[in-house]
């Protein structure tokens, strides 16, 4: 009995494990099945995210008219794409419409920020009230009529950055060292590179890219991946090469190196505008005439750079593609007008002026090195060296001396005049190009503002008679005003000119005098001339008053000193042409 109920125990408790187990494995495929489910589930996900991928990529793929699209925004142009009705993108980075962009705002103020120039110039009051317009040609970014002042202080800022940084002069003759060193350096065909960015040679490029298809190895290609090498490490691998067919070249930069650079001799704005190649061989030959003239130096140790800097937009008025709206009607887009913004903006936009830079060639100072040698054998090397430094200063003064006389010449350009019929230089205009003008009527009903190069006489009366006012080099944007007479038709360049100057070398004011003159204190408010320039005919120079005392003869040419006209002082009293 005891034995079959200890079986029964056993039977019941292995029954009870085998039910417990079999719970435990139910449990478990459930699991399984449950964790089967869940990855069918997350692989379901997967594939449709994979598919969302897909048509969001298909969605936002650049066609060829996008390509061309960015590559329109990013040249400034408008020609290929099919966006017409959304013009005014195009005016948002690179804008050749009126130059006001984002491009330019960063620019500023980076370098703004890194050359710790002052930005006057706040980007933030014009994008919070630009907004598009419907104009007669399309639509276009619109600005608050009140922002145009701060519209003038972007261009502003940007002739600054220009004049003080982009254009300065050390650096832009730098700029020149380093391009004539890296010619004997880089052999590539830059031409063909401009002409893919100019010519029609883009958007091949861009049918390629879209259609997949691998490009050949062109010379266009080869050229581009020399064009990247173009880094500033060129300049380090030049100066430390060993390439004796770059000697020339590792020569220019260590002088850049140990700032050996060519000395500045003056700069000067040019009374015109005129094609920047043309105007600067003019320049050479007129600097090497007027260094010919003294007989000092040798023109071929000059350099002659003729540098053009304006607020953005060439010669155009700043705001004659800008467009503005008011408060009332914030739809209607319009052109300010003039009275409307600062009288103190600047009514010319752009302007040339040419520099003069003095370099010794290397024969000129093996020269000057070896007569010092040669005279100075006993003297030990500072002394030589001071010497040397001695002789460079002096010829720098030298070309100081006929930079001044070639600017009082107006650097040798023929002298023009050009009337205006409106007020600022607008409306037709009528440029003289001889040496008198008989009738002015006869090229424009009136004249209301002018643009002078030189010396001119302007006379009352008909025939060159009457009352006469002497128009020197500058520009008139209001004329006639008090000064000059209200009703002129005849005007000339001086037959009998002569410059008058305080002190010797030229400086201080230039009192021009066309005619006889028997009181110069009465006129000019002088009694003492320490030197003069004679630009026409022959002056006779009196120390007493109605052409009494001592007199002295000045030919036609500049005269630094009183001595030059054989004057034991600089007295003068009253003056008159001769006649010869």
């Amino acid at each position: 009995m005891a034995s079959a109920l200890l079986f029964l125990d056993i039977w019941e408790e292995l029954k009870k494990k085998g039910k417990e187990e079999l719970k435990k494995k139910e449990k478990e495929l459930e699991e399984l099945k449950k964790k089967e489910k869940e990855l069918e589930e997350l692989k379901k996900k997967e594939e449709e995210l994979e598919e969302l991928k897909k048509k969001e990529e298909e969605a936002f793929k650049l066609n060829e008219d996008d390509l061309i699209f960015i590559c329109e925004l990013i040249l400034g142009a408008h020609e290929k794409s099919n966006r017409k009705n959304k013009s005014y993108l195009y005016e948002i980075v690179n804008n050749t419409w009126n130059g006001i962009d984002v491009r330019r705002w960063d620019y500023f103020a980076r370098d703004c920020h890194h050359l710790g120039v002052p930005n006057g110039f706040d980007y933030q009051r014009l994008l919070k009230s630009a907004r598009v317009c419907e104009v007669d040609d399309g639509k276009h970014i619109c600005f608050r009529d009140k922002v145009a002042d701060n519209i003038y202080d972007m261009f502003h800022t940007r002739y600054t950055l220009y004049r003080q940084a982009y254009q300065h002069k050390i650096g832009n003759i730098i700029e020149d060292m380093i391009t004539t060193a890296l010619q004997a350096k880089v052999k590539i065909d830059f031409s063909e590179i401009t002409k893919s960015c100019l010519g029609t040679d883009i958007w091949d490029k861009i049918s390629r890219i879209t259609k997949g298809e691998s490009a050949d190895k062109t010379a266009l290609d080869r050229a581009m991946a020399e064009f990247t090498k173009l880094t500033d490490n060129i300049f380090e691998d030049i100066l430390y090469s060993t390439n004796d067919e770059l000697k020339d070249s590792i020569k220019i930069l260590k002088d850049i190196v140990k700032r050996n650079l060519p000395k500045f001799v003056g700069e000067a704005r040019l009374p015109r505008i005129d094609n920047q190649q043309t105007l600067q061989k003019t320049l050479e030959e007129t600097w090497e005439t007027t260094l010919n003239k003294l007989k000092c130096l040798d023109a071929s140790n000059f350099i002659i750079d003729v540098v053009e800097m304006d607020h953005g937009m060439k010669q155009e008025d700043l705001f004659k593609n800008v467009y503005f709206y008011n408060k009332r009607n914030p739809n209607d887009a319009f052109n300010i007008k003039k009275y409307q913004v600062s009288s103190l903006q600047a009514v010319k936009f752009k302007e040339q002026c040419v520099r003069v830079y003095y370099k010794k060639s290397d024969e000129k100072k093996l020269q000057d090195e070896k007569k010092l040698q040669d005279e100075k054998k006993l003297q030990d090397e500072k002394k030589l060296q001071d010497e040397k430094k001695l002789q460079d200063e002096k010829e720098l003064q030298d070309a100081v001396k006929c930079f001044k006389i070639w600017c009082i010449e107006n650097f040798g350009l023929p002298r023009h005049i050009t009337f205006y019929e409106d007020e600022n230089f607008k409306g037709e205009k009528y440029e003289c190009k001889e040496d008198k003008i008989s009738d002015l009527t006869k090229h424009l009903k009136s004249c209301h503002s002018l643009c002078v190069s030189g010396i001119w006489e302007v006379y009352e009366e008909t025939d060159f008679k009457g009352p006469v006012h002497v128009l020197t080099t500058s520009e008139y944007p209001k004329f006639p005003n008090s000064d000059f007479p209200q009703n002129f038709n005849f005007c000339r360049i001086p037959s009998w000119e002569i410059h008058l100057y305080n002190w010797e070398d030229f400086d201080g004011d230039a009192h021009v005098v066309t005619e006889d003159c028997f009181n110069l204190e009465e006129v000019c408010g002088i009694t003492e001339v320490h030197s003069c320039n004679m630009i026409a005919g022959t002056w006779e120079l009196h120390e007493g008053l109605n052409y009494t005392g001592e007199h002295y003869f000045v030919s036609e040419g500049p005269h630094p000193r009183h001595e030059d006209w054989n004057a034991p002082n600089t007295i003068v009293k009253s003056l008159k042409h001769e006649e010869m």
